[in-house]
This record gives structure tokens, sequence and C-alpha cells, in this order.
């Protein structure tokens, strides 16, 4: 892993070579006056990680992240790896119930499971869009993510499957689904369960055009159902307006 990429993530500290050891001959003044203002800077640098918020590492041909760069980023609620060269949801993600908002866009990855974001308890907004190896998104998926608010699926060009079970295992007993806003256009979808959704009737936006959809009876449930959402949400709109 090159150092400069975790740079735009992290202010690291300087390595422990850069801090020099206890020499045999009396430290200077000077040399004192140095190890002094190290010491202020990585006090600095570890308040500055303890308290970041952002981390961007978008585009910076990263393939995987270190184990354990992430425990210690306790405040850390957005974090951006749009444009690397992942090849799956990276494990280091499991459990980061901080994060809140996640950025996968323009990523190699070709399947979502139910272990990409397994443990991910307060993520309210995930970008999984432009991926050009995204083929389907599996069983389960999604069941974990209990406080999801925002789902941008679109512009993935081979994402052919999207289960009809990405929710199943998701507490919706009460009625209520936390997903307020559904993106899947241009993605290479011909159809899409009813069920894929609990409760379709809670969406505030949907967007699924752009698809090679097969007019059949399956999709009648669309037919019946998105216009009731576009007049939704216009009257949400002149509400809020």
């Amino acid at each position: 892993m090159k150092v400069d990429f975790l740079l735009a993530l992290l202010v690291l500290t300087p390595p422990a070579s850069s801090l020099g050891g206890k020499s045999e001959y009396q430290e200077s003044d000077k040399s004192r006056a140095n190890a002094a203002s190290r010491s202020s800077s990585l006090l600095a640098a570890a308040r500055r990680r303890r308290c970041l918020r952002i981390g961007r590492l978008a585009g910076t041909e990263l393939k995987e992240m270190p184990h354990g760069l992430l425990h210690s980023l306790i405040t850390l609620r957005h974090l951006n790896l749009a444009d690397n060269q992942l090849t799956e949801v990276p494990p280091e993600l499991h459990n980061s119930h901080a994060i809140e908002t996640l950025t996968l866009n323009k990523n190699p990855i070709k399947d979502i499971n139910e272990d990409s974001f397994r443990g991910m308890v307060n993520l309210r907004v995930l970008n999984i869009a432009y991926m050009p190896n995204l083929e389907y998104i599996s069983d389960n998926s999604f069941s974990t993510l209990v406080a999801l608010r925002v789902l941008r699926c679109r512009n993935n060009e081979r994402l052919w499957s999207v289960s009809p079970h990405i929710f199943d295992g998701m507490d919706t007993s009460r009625g209520i689904f936390p997903l307020q806003e559904l993106f899947l256009s241009g993605n290479n979808l011909t159809t899409l369960a009813a069920e894929t959704v609990p409760f379709w009737d809670q969406l505030l936006q949907v967007q699924l055009h752009d698809n090679p959809w097969r007019c059949d009876c399956r999709l009648q449930w669309m037919v019946d159902l998105l216009p009731k959402l576009v007049e939704k949400g216009q009257t949400e709109a002149e509400r809020v307006t």
C-alpha cells in the first residue's frame, strides 16, 4: 500500500524512523527543541485523526484497504472510495458502525452479497453506481442496513439481476421500512420483482428508467404502482414548497 493513498484520508504521524532514537551522546538544545516540535506535531495529528468525519480516497488506484485502518476512526461518518480498483466491498468496512455515507462508484466490483455491508447499521446513504463489472445483487445484500435512506445503484451497464430478497432479514414487522429514495436507472435490468422492496408506497423518490425492461405480466405491478408514486412525489413537493 502506498503511503500517499492514505494521506488523503488520514493525517498520518511521522514514521518511527524519522523520530530518531536515543544517542550515546547527550542531546543538544536544538535536538531537544526538535523533539518537542515533533511531539507537538504528533499530538496535533492524533487529534485531527480522532476528529476526522470525512474520508476521501477516491481515484487513488486503491485495490484493498489495510487491516485496522478504520478501527481508530470513531468519528468517521462519510467515506468516498470511488474510482479505485476494488474488486469487492472491502471487508475492512464490516461492522463500521459509525459510517453514514459510503461511495463505491466506478470500482470493478462484480457482485454485491450478504457480506458486503455486514454490520453497517448506521449507513444512511449508499452509492454503488457506474461500476463497469457489477452484474448482480444477491439475497440479503442490504438486510443489515437498518438505517438506509438513500440507495443509488444506477448506470451499471452490466447489472442484469437484482434479487427479490435483497432486504430479507430486515425487521419490517411493524410496517416500517427505512428506505426513502431508490435509484435503479441506467442499468441492464429486464425485470424486477414487486417484493424486492417491502413497502414501495413509503418511498419518496424512485427512478427506474433507462433499463431494457421486458414488458410482460411480471411487471404489471410496476405499471400500477408508478403513477401512485409520481402523484405522491408531486404532493410531497407541494407540501414542502
